[in-house]
């Protein structure tokens, strides 16, 4: 066989983003920006697992920022109550990862989060992510480091890239 199987099924819960990278592809979207329902994501979850159970984790990437979503703690319960030991890895831009949301996520099983920073410093970052606020750059990483306190169980991941010509 020439693709492994996989295990990870990938949800785009949302197209909606509350920033510009310079290095996300989205500008070429033709799809409206807007966010999948519960029941829409009910019904294909649905259909994914009496179809198979290969599928042992659950991964939230996207084209936007998942925690735009207001119904993704539904999502990830929906999906848990279904199969009660999915993991599930969300990626996130880290600017509405706050400790309470953290904690949230944590609680009702989200298994790791991968925060994306682009940037070592404000100007950089602000480059990079298409922000005005230069001060994002410290509440994100305050944010992180209050989540760092905060977990229990739940992984946080950090990419850090750095893009030559802006970093």
């Amino acid at each position: 066989m020439v693709i492994p199987p996989n295990d990870d099924m990938r949800f785009e819960v949302t197209t909606k983003c509350d920033y510009n990278c310079v290095i996300c592809p989205r500008e070429l979207l033709t799809r409206k920006k807007e966010t999948m329902s519960l029941d829409l994501f009910k019904q294909v979850f649905d259909k994914i697992v009496a179809e198979t159970d290969q599928y042992t984790a659950l991964s939230i990437p996207g084209m936007g920022e998942p925690l735009l979503d207001e119904t993704l703690g539904g999502k990830i319960e929906y999906a848990k109550s279904i199969r009660p030991g999915l993991d599930v890895l969300i990626l996130t831009n880290g600017s509405l990862m706050t400790a309470e949301r953290f904690k949230q996520l944590e609680d009702i099983g989200v298994t790791s989060i991968r925060v994306s920073i682009y940037g070592n410093d404000p100007d950089s970052y602000c480059r990079v992510h298409g922000v005005k606020d230069r001060g994002m750059f410290e509440r994100v990483r305050s944010n992180i480091l209050d989540c760092m306190k905060a977990r229990t169980t739940t992984k946080i991941l950090l990419t850090l890239n750095v893009l030559e010509g802006y970093n």
